[in-house]
């Protein structure tokens, strides 16, 4: 986790383009739920448009908090299946959260463009993004 006042900062590394967005999937359901069972009862593909890599991350984020808001649907396997600059689409793999089995930890209202950005290495990409709690 990345240091900051109000919200959450989560810092996230990737082989790959592909392999940074999975993972910040992965960070941001480990701040939303404590659930270490997510099974694969849903299967549901989600296309993001967007003007840049940064707004993109920003924006998966954000359509997978939208998700798990209005439709309580939870993700724990991610096939990115086109990725490009500014447009990503990934089937996404995992179910409705249930009360009984999945302990929602924090409520996220949204990832933020403030502070976000990504970065390009010879082993790999990181990226930092400020999370609204």
């Amino acid at each position: 986790m990345v240091a900051h006042t109000a919200d959450i900062g989560v810092r996230i590394h990737g082989g790959d383009m592909e392999e940074l967005l999975v993972n910040a999937a992965h960070a941001l359901y480990s701040i939303l739920l404590r659930a270490t069972d997510l099974t694969e009862r849903v299967e549901r593909v989600v296309t993001v448009d967007s003007s840049d890599e940064e707004t993109l991350l920003v924006d998966w984020l954000n359509e997978l908090i939208y998700l798990f808001d209005a439709e309580r649907l939870a993700f724990s396997r991610f096939q990115i299946e086109q990725l490009t600059e500014c447009r990503l689409q990934a089937r996404c793999f995992g179910e409705r959260t249930d009360t009984a089995r999945h302990e929602v930890l924090r409520d996220v209202k949204a990832a933020t463009y403030h502070m976000a950005h990504i970065h390009r290495a010879t082993d790999g990409y990181t990226a930092q993004v400020i999370l609204d709690v």
